[in-house]
């Protein structure tokens, strides 16, 4: 797996990257089809810039209890998928390695 360069830019554009492959990923909640593709959540990195073969998770809150969550990082050469099912109180954690960077 590899991630952009250690930079201001490039890190947040991953953690938007990620917020942004949750947010158009399906979110399945205990509620009608409708009312599931309007669900928001918060979403949050462990660590926005993390060091080369270090983890780092994505955090997903205020989502409904036992909800499906999948998150979406871009890479420059791949993408990785990590899904996950939400605690009770609508939380869950999604953990990325990163390992050595392809510069951008």
């Amino acid at each position: 797996m590899t991630t952009p360069v250690r930079t201001k830019m490039g890190s947040k554009l991953m953690a938007l990257t990620l917020a942004a492959g949750l947010l158009a990923g399906p979110v399945a909640v205990d509620a009608a089809p409708a009312e599931a593709a309007t669900k928001k959540c918060a979403v949050k990195m462990s660590n926005s810039k993390p060091r080369q073969y270090s983890n780092t998770w994505v955090n997903v809150s205020k989502v409904g209890s036992k909800a499906k969550v999948e998150t979406l990082a871009h890479y420059k050469t791949t993408k990785t998928k990590r899904n996950a099912t939400a605690s009770k109180t609508g939380k869950a954690s999604l953990k990325y390695y990163i390992s050595g960077a392809t510069p951008w």
